[in-house]
């Protein structure tokens, strides 16, 4: 899924757009905007392998979910005036969040009827 979206991101800075009536007119690739938001996709990759290798509790999965909370909420805002790029960037953000939500909520629930059941 993370490969698919980082294709995504460099598809998606050449954009044509179609009001546009003479092709001089086009805007070139945004290279600036596809590397920092691939370095921002490896550095968010690269935490949650960081966490998985030596993070050993479930607590992991915690940490994972604020990981991924913090670049989503700061990205986020810009989704109104979001480039194509940058919406897939978003997309693969949200797709974690949610992951990472679900896993959390199930350990929560796994936790908490697990005390339940120890009384």
């Amino acid at each position: 899924m993370w490969v698919a979206a980082a294709i995504k991101i460099i598809m998606a800075g050449n954009t044509p757009n179609p009001m546009v009536l003479e092709p001089s007119q086009q805007e070139g690739y945004n290279f600036g905007l596809v590397i920092s938001l691939l370095v921002v996709m490896c550095l968010h990759g690269g935490a949650l392998l960081a966490l998985d290798v030596y993070i050993k509790s479930y607590w992991k999965f915690v940490c994972m979910f604020t990981v991924t909370t913090l670049p989503l909420f700061f990205f986020g805002l810009m989704l109104i005036h979001a480039p194509e790029a940058l919406l897939w960037l978003i997309l693969w953000l949200v797709a974690s969040f949610l992951a990472f939500f679900f896993i959390c909520f199930g350990l929560a629930c796994l936790l908490l009827l697990d005390l339940i059941l120890k009384k």
